[in-house]
């Protein structure tokens, strides 16, 4: 795939149609994608990419939302209590280990360390 965008949502034909084509090939059919936004908006959206990826790697969809996405969501209001806070860096970490099976991400600056110029900065004032 070129660009994963609209394999994010679950729901779209396209999503359906590469989700069962990968089901009839079974394993003999690899799924690798492109993306700059692996989850823009919600992770549901990291979910279903990594689910055609990998299928249940992430776990199932409801799992993942209720022992996941819930921990993180909820340590990031204003009051989370302690125990909460340290739940959601242990599922930060478990989510991370997981997505280094299918997950490669690639910054500008390793890609372009050897062909860019170092930045040149010159500050002038003007009355």
């Amino acid at each position: 795939l070129m660009n994963t965008t609209s394999f994010k949502n679950k729901n779209s034909k396209g999503w359906e149609s590469l989700n069962s084509l990968k089901i009839a090939c079974g394993r003999r059919c690899s799924v690798i994608g492109l993306t700059g936004t692996a989850m823009q908006n919600d992770h549901q959206e990291l979910w279903n990419l990594v689910h055609l990826c990998q299928p249940g790697l992430l776990g199932e969809w409801k799992d993942f939302r209720n022992n996941t996405v819930r921990t993180l969501k909820l340590a990031r209001t204003k009051d989370a209590k302690r125990d909460v806070l340290e739940l959601c860096a242990k599922r930060q970490e478990e989510l991370a280990d997981a997505l280094k099976h299918v997950y490669l991400s690639r910054k500008k600056v390793d890609v372009l360390r050897n062909t860019l110029t170092e930045k040149d900065e010159k500050v002038i004032f003007c009355e």
